[in-house]
């Protein structure tokens, strides 16, 4: 996919089609390590106050293990770390968010979250949401809101949590 910005792309991602989660999580890894604390730092200090759909612990865990050379970490939660990424690299000088968001996009395809919705899932597509917010995409917006509270209504979400003993504390 190519980038829409002039600069490049930090994600050296080619066609996303034929990428599987360990790909998609060694091109993250090719990225430097300032770079992508510099984009963590802008999502916790400007993104997360205005939108904060999950604690940032529970989002480091994900990024930990995304960057853990050893382990491949679940599609779901990879795709939630993209989109984190995504919305931080929004405020950089040369923002190239769109090739994160556009990971996060395949790596949810390749989570089954129709089939097997999750808090990482729903997360995501509230992250997105924001993205395409921001982005003046309101034609894509409204529909994948639509989605958004069909899933979390799927599992559950808009039932006393009590009741609900698959449900993470988070």
């Amino acid at each position: 996919i190519p980038g829409r910005n002039e600069g490049g792309s930090l994600l050296p991602i080619g066609n996303l089609v034929d990428c599987g989660v360990g790909d998609i999580c060694a091109c993250l890894r090719n990225i430097s390590p300032e770079t992508l604390d510099s984009i963590l730092d802008s999502f916790v200090e400007i993104v997360d106050p205005l939108h904060h759909y999950l604690p940032i612990p529970w989002v480091l865990q994900r990024y930990e293990r995304c960057m853990d050379i050893a382990v491949t970490p679940e599609p779901q939660e990879a795709a939630l770390v993209f989109a984190v990424l995504g919305l931080g690299d929004l405020m950089a000088p040369n923002p190239t968010s769109f090739n994160f968001i556009s990971a996060s996009f395949q790596l949810l395809r390749l989570s089954n979250f129709l089939t097997s919705p999750c808090i990482d899932s729903i997360a995501t597509f509230c992250f997105i949401a924001v993205y395409l917010q921001h982005e003046g995409r309101l034609n894509e917006y409204w529909p994948l809101l639509g989605m958004v509270i069909r899933l979390a209504q799927s599992m559950g979400l808009h039932r006393d949590p009590s009741l609900i003993s698959s449900l993470v504390p988070e």
